[in-house]
């Protein structure tokens, strides 16, 4: 049995492959992306998801080709294993308040910058102090209600901006930034 969900649009190219589910089940008013697998008889995990992208693309109804491409970036993401940031969200205020969703990119432990606004990546709320909670609500919404797009971010280091970009772009691209390495070995 098919689900009918009001709203459905496809992945945007650079998004994460949970941060396009959690999206849909946001724009669907679902409390959470777990409602949506539960929704679709697949396990309320990551895995279950984003590894059964055949049924996940016949149960929801949209193309196959998004959701097996979904489940390609899960792959590439997998293989960071201890480097992929998963009990905290971080975020580009200035991305979120251009286009509401998460970034694959901001998925690396070792991603600490918006090589676009060269910018910190933000993984705390400052007006409650609590880490960005991969199991909020709202993707642009901390849990006390501060809107992510009006956090304030420091500007990045070139270090950072170096490896962020580096990273970012599977190593294409350094931000056209070069890290001060004066003094070190």
């Amino acid at each position: 049995m098919k689900i009918e969900l009001t709203h459905l649009f496809g992945p945007k190219a650079d998004e994460s492959p949970l941060g396009y589910y959690r999206r849909l089940a946001e724009a669907n008013a679902l409390w959470s992306w777990k409602d949506l697998a539960s929704m679709i008889q697949v396990s309320a995990s990551r895995t279950g998801l984003l590894g059964s992208p055949d049924h996940v693309a016949a149960k929801l109804g949209i193309p196959a080709a998004w959701t097996g491409g979904l489940a390609q970036r899960e792959q590439h993401l997998r293989a960071l294993r201890s480097l992929h940031r998963s009990r905290t969200d971080a975020v580009c205020p200035e991305c979120l308040a251009e286009d509401i969703y998460l970034r694959v990119s901001w998925e690396h432990a070792y991603v600490t910058a918006c090589s676009k606004h060269r910018l910190r990546l933000v993984d705390h709320c400052s007006a409650c102090g609590d880490s960005l909670s991969p199991h909020r609500e709202r993707l642009a919404q901390c849990r006390c209600g501060t809107m992510l797009m009006q956090l304030r971010s420091m500007p990045a280091t070139d270090a950072q901006m170096w490896l962020s970009s580096l990273l970012s772009t599977e190593g294409t691209h350094s931000g056209e930034v070069t890290p001060d390495v004066t003094g070190v070995k």
